[in-house]
């Protein structure tokens, strides 16, 4: 889980990131690698789903500059994966809430820009 969210970084799982992160269903933390800073394409979202994804959640920065592209809001709807896109903040306190419920976890799988 995140321990924190500042401008330009991210605490998660005592590991601080200066750069936008991808978490997988699994709870895997990966630095983002975009094709477009500000924007989320079908390929991306591609690249970071996997068969587990029911939610993608999309923190999109704490002036919510990161948008998906109309490709990748047909892609998640066609593949029935559910979208939620937050400011930054509310989408770490949104996936923090999630995942520290009891019983089984959702299956989230989280873009987030830190800046």
């Amino acid at each position: 889980m995140f321990q924190w969210i500042a401008f330009g970084k991210a605490k998660y799982d005592n590991t601080v990131f200066n750069q936008d992160v991808l978490i997988s269903t699994a709870g895997d933390v990966y630095e983002r690698q975009w094709d477009e800073i500000n924007r989320l394409t079908m390929k991306e979202i591609d690249a970071s789903i996997d068969a587990d994804t029911k939610t993608l959640l999309v923190g999109t920065g704490h002036y919510g500059t990161l948008a998906l592209t109309p490709e990748a809001k047909s892609m998640l709807k066609q593949e029935k994966i559910d979208l939620v896109q937050k400011d930054t903040p509310a989408a770490v306190e949104y996936y923090n809430k999630r995942m520290s419920g009891k019983g089984r976890k959702p299956k989230i799988t989280a873009i987030i820009k830190v800046e």
